[in-house]
């Protein structure tokens, strides 16, 4: 199985199996051109032999650079194999010895339990701190490995190298359940709800520097963009390199109506006024209480997606567990 380059953000449909979210590729300039490869590959059982696809780069000069943060906009799916694993970032100054970075380390397959998912985001923006290889060095080379079995597809774009921000926190996950046990629900009658509603969100400091009184929140709002109900965070010292993970049982108020809510995922700390990149450290998503339907995905439902009502299971072979 090889990369192939594309212009066409919607050429990853054919492997993204009817799951709306992830059938056009969301990076930012997808249109000028992207690479990806296509693990499904149209088969109609799973293959007899796994597939190990590696994507290498010419050598690249780092020379000079003290620090080096590799960054990229990233759409991939598993079903067979967890990412931890088997999805690898190697980098290597002589092709001959190979430093691992892990770029999806809760990208699992199976009923994956908060904060993991079986889908990254669309896109998911990857920073990786490969200074140790890196920093210093007239000749680097980038590989992208995947050892995958009857999987979806990864696609990659914006690609770059630059030095590590002094301060940098980053969204890495987000998660709403009224059910546990990993499941999200896009649409659930009054009925099924329990007394309390799971909010989660999962933020990694990929600065320099710690960050010092990280506060993650997550709102909700009902349909007429009032408060519903909210759960939040703090902190104190998140180190370079760590994540915080939030994991919240909120009691559900009395009288919630039909409609649909909005959850609004936010990160901040004290180092808001010296945060570089303030586009990942927000995410909105969604939920539809409806009394007359109940289904996994979001669908028409949550920011980004449209189509049917119903789409819970994709081509018979595949059960989805959305993120």
């Amino acid at each position: 199985m090889l990369y192939v380059w594309s212009n066409d953000p919607a050429a990853v449909g054919v492997a993204a199996l009817g799951y709306v979210p992830s059938s056009i590729f969301g990076a930012a300039s997808a249109a000028n051109g992207y690479l990806w490869c296509n693990s499904d590959r149209g088969l109609p059982a799973a293959p007899a032999s796994d597939h190990h696809t590696v994507l290498t780069t010419t050598a690249i000069d780092c020379s000079g650079q003290s620090s080096v943060q590799l960054s990229f906009q990233s759409l991939i799916g598993v079903f067979d194999y967890d990412a931890a694993d088997n999805v690898k970032l190697r980098v290597s100054t002589d092709l001959a010895t190979w430093t691992d970075f892990v770029p999806f380390p809760c990208l699992v397959t199976g009923a994956a339990a908060p904060p993991c998912t079986r889908w990254s985001a669309n896109p998911q923006t990857v920073e990786l701190d490969i200074t140790s290889v890196a920093a210093n060095q007239s000749t680097v080379y980038l590989q992208w490995e995947w050892l995958g079995g009857w999987e979806y597809f990864w696609a990659l774009d914006d690609i770059q190298l630059a030095p590590v921000p002094e301060f940098e926190r980053a969204l890495i996950s987000s998660y709403v359940s009224h059910a546990g046990d990993g499941f999200e629900f896009g649409r659930i009658p009054r009925t099924q709800l329990p007394a309390d509603f799971i909010l989660g969100a999962a933020a990694r400091n990929n600065g320099a520097n710690p960050q010092t009184n990280l506060v993650l929140t997550v709102d909700v709002t009902d349909a007429g963009g009032n408060p519903s109900f909210s759960a939040t965070q703090t902190f104190p010292t998140v180190l370079p390199g760590d994540t915080a993970n939030m994991e919240e049982l909120v009691t559900l108020p009395g009288g919630l109506a039909e409609g649909l809510y909005s959850v609004d995922v936010r990160v901040s700390s004290d180092q808001d006024a010296d945060e570089g990149n303030t586009d990942n450290d927000t995410v909105a998503r969604a939920f539809e209480l409806d009394d007359l339907l109940y289904g996994l995905d979001g669908i028409g439902v949550s920011p980004g997606t449209a189509g049917a009502h119903l789409h819970g299971f994709e081509q018979l072979r595949r059960q989805h567990y959305f993120p």
